[in-house]
């Protein structure tokens, strides 16, 4: 629902480290690293946000992936199970973005962009691990 681009570069070890691998590769550790950072930051922030009457909106968030692209670019989103305006929890999107009778009481995009820091070092951190693993592994 929410979407957010963050740019990890400047790190001169971690770009030198990934550069060193073949894009698929890239990818995958780019994946893993930023799922992770999203399922430990953002998930947490969202579940504490989302309006509680019986439960069931705050636990049916979950982590998605983003359809892979053929370019560079990798990403998740922080959803419901059944995705927007779909399944039990359909008022997720309601809540989120208000109607013409409702007025927005966002949780998904505040628990996103107050992340946007805590993101970045977690993703790096996350980074750093995968590439220490792909070389003790080789």
């Amino acid at each position: 629902m929410a979407a957010k681009t963050i740019f990890v570069t400047g790190d001169k070890e971690v770009d030198r480290k990934l550069a060193a691998l073949e894009p698929t590769v890239q990818r995958k550790v780019g994946r893993k690293s930023l799922r992770e950072a999203v399922k430990a930051i953002v998930l947490p922030k969202a579940k504490a946000d989302a309006p509680i009457d019986t439960g069931a909106l705050e636990s049916s968030l979950t982590v998605r992936a983003m359809p892979r692209s053929r370019k560079a670019r990798i990403g998740y989103v922080v959803q419901t199970r059944d995705g927007a305006f779909k399944g039990a929890q359909f008022y997720g999107g309601f809540q989120e973005l208000g109607t013409k009778y409702m007025e927005a009481d966002p949780f998904l995009r505040p628990a996103l962009y107050s992340s946007e820091g805590e993101i970045r070092d977690v993703l790096l951190g996350a980074l750093r691990n995968e590439l220490r693993l792909m070389a003790v592994r080789r």
